[in-house]
């Protein structure tokens, strides 16, 4: 219920305490990592110098990419998980990386198919979110957001690596 009350809560407004948006993802993850009997592991860290309760983010950003890590990558996945969250700071900005080993964007898609299920809309969605939040703010450059197929020496899937870069905006 906790989490149902902040993403209505944070769906309302164009920016967010970046500490509400983290605690809706735990709330999420931990939602999930229930429904699939503890099927991967989940790490987040964030880098000592940023302070989530002093800045801003864009709500659901995150959410979605963590969804579709989970749901496509892995859930399928035959053995255990790992989904991985990292927060830091670039120059001019803050990055989040969304990493795991599941199957990889191409068998999700094959499976996705197969069983007849609609297009995914979570990175289209996810990129005009970005844009429309830091479109508000000219002075700031807007979000971007990049998906990287992870490979092993042998070409191999092993997952799934998103990386959304925006403006660090503090809390005024």
């Amino acid at each position: 219920s906790k989490l149902i009350r902040l993403v209505l809560q944070n769906s309302e407004q164009s920016m967010i305490n970046l500490a509400d948006e983290l605690q809706a993802l735990e709330l999420y993850v931990a939602l999930e990592r229930l429904r699939l009997n503890d099927k991967f592991v989940y790490d987040m860290q964030v880098a000592e110098d940023i302070r989530p309760e002093q800045l801003q983010y864009p709500p659901l950003v995150l959410q979605p990419m963590v969804e579709n890590a989970i749901w496509h990558g892995l859930s399928q996945k035959s053995g255990p998980g790992k989904l991985q969250v990292r927060l830091h700071k670039v120059p001019n900005g803050l990055e989040i990386v969304i990493a795991d080993n599941g199957i990889g964007r191409v068998a999700a898609a094959g499976l996705r198919r197969k069983s007849r299920k609609g297009k995914s809309f979570g990175v289209v969605i996810t990129r005009e979110r970005l844009r429309l939040a830091f479109a508000r703010q000219p002075d700031l450059p807007t979000g971007k957001l990049e998906i990287e197929d992870l490979q092993d020496a042998d070409g191999q899937p092993t997952g799934t690596r998103v990386r959304i870069v925006t403006p660090i905006v503090p809390i005024s």
